[in-house]
């Protein structure tokens, strides 16, 4: 949220991203479950409903996970500063390629 104000400052723009679908309402620990689910999915739909290169971006959004709890885990650490292996911790298991950098292990 600092971030954002602070870039807004800086450049004079407003955030793209509407008030109410932003990283920190999702952060909310009011919301959990099938709420934060819901919510997370409803994010998806708006933004990518956005004109320019924002809803270019989320058109075709899909929200693939499918256990709240990893959803909240997921959105924690985005909050906060993310390390390469928290995102390995979440990429590995959904897909077969690695990130960049890492090599491709085959599946046996």
């Amino acid at each position: 949220m600092r971030y954002t104000r602070w870039r807004e400052r800086l450049t004079g723009e407003r955030q793209p991203i509407p008030a109410g679908y932003r990283w920190e309402n999702l952060a909310s620990p009011t919301t959990e479950g099938a709420e934060l689910d819901r919510h997370y999915r409803e994010t998806l739909r708006v933004l990518g409903t956005r004109g320019g290169m924002l809803g270019l971006i989320f058109e075709k959004a899909q929200n693939r996970i499918q256990d709240p709890a990893k959803l909240r885990r997921l959105i924690t650490l985005k909050t906060r500063r993310m390390t390469r292996a928290d995102l390995d911790e979440f990429v590995a298991p959904h897909s077969r390629e690695r990130l960049p950098g890492r090599r491709n292990r085959a599946r046996h």
